[in-house]
This record gives structure tokens, C-alpha cells and sequence, in this order.
């Protein structure tokens, strides 16, 4: 609604004092003593916290790796590391290279014109021979909560690190799958629905202590986006870099002094350094009294949580109130939850426009972060009103019980209103409840936002409000019903629920006893790695292998899959799956059943009818 939406600040440095050069939109301001460097709006008085470009953009292009977005091609360059064509690769470079026939596989081989190196494009999701007869019945087990060693045992491995190689391949070959879809929704040759409704939301999962010198659980965060229609998983990223060298990146930004600048302004801005959950500016203490009050005490409390913090965006600092936020020294680094966020939004906004989506509905809970890179994103849309978001905020503490009741005079409530319409109008009985609701809104929080009731309760969302953050009074009140009636979380909460119940190492700690009730996180994984590789392998099987109560898959819903797959169709697509040889099994025989005893002993088994005690 301010007239700066969209009006990028000036980053050339000014002379302080009045002058013509000084930027007439905004002004520098910070939060917290300077930790949190922000602009303020001279036209509205906002003061969004700043971001550093080059962390989002960082943030985007491991993001592209992980979901493998690019071609093998566009991932192949020269080897040789002190070539100028190391980082050129040759689908964005062609002329520096040529080709060099295949290799014995048939893998396409280039010759680089530098420095002479063979680089192939090839895909490096290999396993070796003993364990592909393996990876079926492995993948089959990880997608329905079979613990690690359960899996040993269950799948007649060798050992925990045959697991793991199979895991990796696992990973991988999903990896290239998803990815081969979602480079067809971004070049155009996969089409979406025109109108989308797409539900997002972050969710937290904590991992076991990686030191014994340092047994302080670690939390990475994960954020999804849903198509609330389909199901299908548009993307599922979790803000830890499992390529970063954590000891190079906290050595430099030791000797380089950039630990003690401000984050936005530092060479690795979205990455968590060591001392940064001490210096952090936290989120001011009060009590949490609104948890079992009513809906509107509920929306309140958020609201007071994201102004008490120092940084709106910034999710993480409630969790640090009570928990650390230790960076991963061993392998790996943690993001900073807002740069993950913003690079999750700007790859859906070009997958979505690749995929000729026109129109899209965004639903989120009440996060600022999730706000600010939407609005950021979709900056061109939402001016020109084809993009819309709006918050959702929903009891969750009811019981089954209460639900059903709540359903049932919800019902009730309806049926009474239908009754009193005319016969042509009773159809449209939610659409006529919700225009009449929408006169009487109740407005909360630091910012006035407006919010209203649904009509509508079901079992997932039995009591349920939203606000239009992106208003359009030029739209039909038709319309404007449609867009609230339609609001909801109830599907990507579904997709974390999902994860927490098929994947063993994502389930809930469990209750000790014997340590006055705290925790146990028996079931985590010690390496932080473990998670992206977890919600990759869910997302897939999620997509393309799991069916509904329609017996269709997500990917079947939208029209970008046939027919369900199978895990042997993503680990060897085309090809046949190799299968274990029939397991003999090994012991001797009771010799007493059949014919005489094989070998001699004292005391033979007792022929058939024979109880083999005295005087039996």
C-alpha cells in the first residue's frame, strides 16, 4: 500500500548533511544498537531490516544444485582446477570446447581447448554391484519409518555403511529425477494450471549433539510450498550448505575482519559464524499466555513476537531464547533462515512462470519472513494484481471431540442459512456467509492488518481467520469471498506431519523418565546432512509415488505424470532393477521329521507322535 513498494534504495554512499545526491525514498536506521541495519521508509514509516544481494543470490545457486535445476551439460567444466575454463561450463560456454567422441558407457566426451583436459557429462549416481540388488527394498524401507538398523538387519546388509552408500544413491537418483521434472516446468516443455493456490510454511527439526564436547542440540529449519489442490510439493528446502568448508569460511572472515561487520554487509552474509548466536539481537521476553485462549488472543501473541524482535524476518531468534543456535563447525554451515526463504521464493516465481501460471494465491501463517520474500518476489504481479497472499492462522489445540462438534454446528449454522435462501442462491450458501463476514473484520497487531473469520470450519482447520495482505477493493465481492474461502494450511501442514510420520529420523523426541521428563532425541540423525537427503527422498516419493484415496499421485493430478511410479522406476528408469538371489535357508534340518538323522547323536528327535518325555 506505501508508494516505495518496489522502489529499490540507493546504495552509492552519501555525504552526510542535506544534499542534492541524498536519497528521497529512504534513510538508513538500524535496530538493536546497530546489530540489525535497516532502512526506513520516509513514506510510510516502515523499517525493513537489510539483506545482503549476493547471500540471496549464493543462496539461489546452491539451492540450484541441490535440486539438480541445471543439465549435465550446464555441470560439466574442465577438471584441471588452474584452468580459466574450470569455472566455465560447457553448456554456457561451448566455444571453449569441443567435442571428443564417448566414452566405453556411451558418455558424451569434450575436449577443453585450454589446457586439453577430458571432461564427460556424466551423471555420477553409481553403486557398486553388491548392493544394487539392495537399493529397492533400502528405498522402500526409508519411505516407511524403518529405523537405520532396523534396515541393516531387515534388508540383509553387511553393515551401517552399506546403508549409507545406498542412501547416497537413493539421494541422487531422486534428486535426478525431481530435478528432470522441474527443469521441464522452468523451460516451458511441462505446463501448470494457469490459477494456482500455493500453501507455505517453515518447520523446524533438531538433531542430536555432534560433540561430546559440545552436547547442544542442533536445529535446521526447513520451508515447503504446496499446491493446495494437487498436493504436489513445489519445494522443499532446508538452510544448511553441506558443501561449505566451515573451517575455511570462519578463518577467513576471521582474518578479513568480517565477523565484526553488520550481517548484510559481510562477504558471507548467510551463513551462521562462530560467536554469531552470541552476538544475535533476540526477540524481548514475555509470556506466553495466549496458548489456550481463543483465536484472536492467538493472532495477537504472534504479532507481539515478530515486533519484540530485532530483526521482523528473522524466525530463528525466537529459538534462541531458549536453545543455541550453534553453527556446525564439522561439516557444513548453517544459512540464515531469511536467505534460504527468499532464494525458495525467487526459484517457485520462475518455476511458476516457466510453467505458464498466471495467477497464483500464496497462504502463509503469520510470518513476516515468509511475507517479505513473497512481496519481493512477486513484486511485478502483485502491483499488477495477479499475484495475491494472505495470512491464515488456525486453533490447533482442540481436541477430536471439540472438532467434531465444532464441524457439526457449523453444519447446523448452514443448513438454517440455506434454508432461508432462495432455491437458486442455496448452492452458494458459503460464498453468501463469507461476503457478510467480510464487513466485519477486527484488525490486530503493530501494523492494523484486517482480519476475518472463515465460515466454513472443517476437521483440519476447525477454527480458522485470515488477512488479505495484498488488498484489491477494484475486484467483484464475488471474487474477494472466493479468494477467502479458499485460504488455508491444512495441506502443507499435511506435507510436515508426513515427514515426521514416514521418515524415522524426523520423528518427535521421545519422554525420559529417568532425566525429570526431558527429551530424547533417539531417533535424529548426528549429521546435519542427513536432513536434506531425507526431504529430498520424501519429496519424490511424495510426487511421483504415493497415491490418494483417487489412487492418483500428485504429479498424475497436475498432468505431469501417467500413472504412479515405482522405486524401482526412480532408481533404474528404463532399465531392469536387479533383484537378490533367493536366500537358502542355512541350519540343519530335524532329523526325526524325515527319514533317518543325517549324522549320529545322543539323543535323536522323537518320531512323530512321540512327546519325548518319560513315558510319553
Amino acid at each position: 500500500m506505501c508508494r516505495n513498494y518496489g522502489v529499490p534504495a540507493r546504495t552509492q554512499r552519501q555525504k552526510p548533511g542535506p544534499n542534492p545526491q541524498r536519497d528521497p525514498n529512504y534513510k538508513l536506521k538500524s535496530t538493536n544498537k546497530g546489530l540489525v541495519p535497516g532502512i526506513g521508509c520516509l513514506a510510510c514509516g516502515e523499517s525493513p531490516p537489510l539483506r545482503s544481494n549476493a547471500g540471496i543470490a549464493a543462496e539461489i545457486e546452491r539451492l540450484i544444485d541441490e535440486d539438480r535445476l541445471r543439465t549435465l551439460e550446464e555441470r560439466t567444466a574442465c577438471v584441471n582446477p588452474d584452468c580459466v575454463n574450470r569455472t566455465r561450463p560447457v553448456g554456457s560456454h561451448p566455444e571453449a570446447y569441443r567435442k571428443d567422441g564417448f566414452t566405453s558407457n556411451g558418455i558424451r566426451r569434450y575436449r577443453c581447448k585450454s589446457c586439453g583436459s577430458s571432461p564427460s557429462a556424466s551423471d555420477p549416481a553409481r553403486l557398486h554391484a553388491t548392493n544394487q540388488k539392495y537399493a529397492v527394498d533400502v528405498f522402500s524401507r526409508i519411505a516407511n519409518k524403518s529405523p537405520v538398523r532396523g534396515i541393516v538387519r531387515g534388508a540383509r546388509l553387511k553393515s551401517t555403511a552399506a546403508y549409507y552408500r545406498i542412501l547416497d544413491f537413493i539421494h541422487r537418483r531422486c534428486q535426478a529425477h525431481a530435478g528432470a521434472v522441474d527443469r521441464a516446468l522452468l523451460d516451458g516443455r511441462m505446463r501448470l494450471p494457469e490459477t494456482m493456490h500455493i500453501e507455505s510454511d517453515a518447520q523446524v527439526y533438531t538433531l542430536n549433539w555432534i560433540s561430546r564436547m559440545d552436547r547442544r542440540n542442533v536445529d535446521i529449519s526447513s520451508y515447503c510450498s504446496v499446491d493446495a489442490h494437487s498436493r504436489f510439493i513445489l519445494g522443499l528446502h532446508c538452510n544448511f550448505d553441506a558443501a561449505a568448508d566451515a573451517f575455511a569460511v570462519n578463518a577467513e572472515a576471521a582474518r578479513s575482519g568480517d565477523m565484526a561487520s553488520p550481517e548484510p554487509f559481510r562477504q558471507n552474509a548467510r551463513y551462521w559464524l562462530a560467536g554469531d548466536e552470541l552476538r544475535a539481537g533476540r526477540s524481548k521476553n514475555f509470556t506466553d499466555l495466549a496458548t489456550r485462549r481463543g483465536l484472536a488472543d492467538a493472532i495477537e501473541l504472534l504479532y507481539s513476537r515478530a515486533a519484540s524482535r530485532a530483526d521482523v524476518e528473522d524466525i530463528e531468534l525466537e529459538h534462541m531464547d531458549t536453545e543455541y543456535r550453534t553453527p556446525t563447525l564439522r561439516n557444513g554451515l548453517l544459512v540464515h533462515m531469511p536467505y534460504t526463504t527468499y532464494a525458495h521464493w525467487f526459484l517457485l516465481r520462475q518455476l511458476l512462470d516457466g510453467a505458464g501460471v498466471e495467477r497464483v494465491q500464496v497462504h502463509f501463517d503469520i510470518d513476516s519472513m515468509s511475507r517479505a520474500a513473497f512481496l519481493c518476489s512477486f513484486l511485478d504481479a502483485v502491483q499488477a494484481g495477479r499475484a495475491h497472499g494472505f495470512y491464515v492462522k488456525y486453533s490447533k489445540h482442540f481436541t477430536i471431540d471439540q472438532r467434531r462438534r465444532i464441524v457439526a454446528e457449523s453444519r447446523s449454522r448452514r443448513a438454517a442459512e440455506r434454508r432461508a435462501l432462495p432455491a437458486e442462491d442455496q448452492a452458494d450458501v458459503d460464498l453468501i456467509m463469507m461476503k457478510r463476514l467480510l464487513g466485519t473484520g477486527s484488525r490486530h497487531g503493530k501494523w492494523n492488518d484486517l482480519w476475518f473469520e472463515h465460515p466454513n470450519p472443517t476437521m483440519n482447520e476447525p477454527h480458522k481467520a485470515m488477512c488479505w495482505l495484498t488488498p484489491d477493493d477494484s475486484l467483484d465481492p464475488d471474487v474477494q469471498a472466493q479468494m477467502f474461502l479458499a485460504a488455508g494450511l491444512a495441506r502443507v501442514d499435511n506435507v510436515f506431519q508426513m515427514t515426521r510420520r514416514l521418515i524415522n529420523a524426523f520423528e518427535r523426541p521421545l519422554g525420559t523418565s529417568s532425566s525429570q521428563n526431558t527429551v530424547w532425541h533417539g531417533y535424529q540423525p548426528y549429521n546435519p546432512a542427513m536432513i536434506g537427503k531425507y526431504l529430498t527422498i520424501f519429496r519424490t516419493v511424495a510426487n511421483f509415488i504415493s497415491v490418494g484415496l483417487d489412487g492418483r499421485t500428485p504429479a498424475m493430478r497436475l498432468g505431469l505424470a501417467k500413472q504412479p511410479l515405482t522405486y524401482e522406476d526412480i532408481l533404474w528408469p528404463g532399465e531392469r532393477a536387479p533383484r537378490p538371489r533367493p536366500v537358502r535357508r542355512k541350519g540343519r534340518r530335524l532329523s526325526g521329521l524325515r527319514g533317518t538323522p543325517r549324522s549320529g547323536g545322543r539323543n535323536p528327535a522323537p518320531r512323530r507322535g512321540q512327546s519325548g518325555m518319560p513315558g510319553g
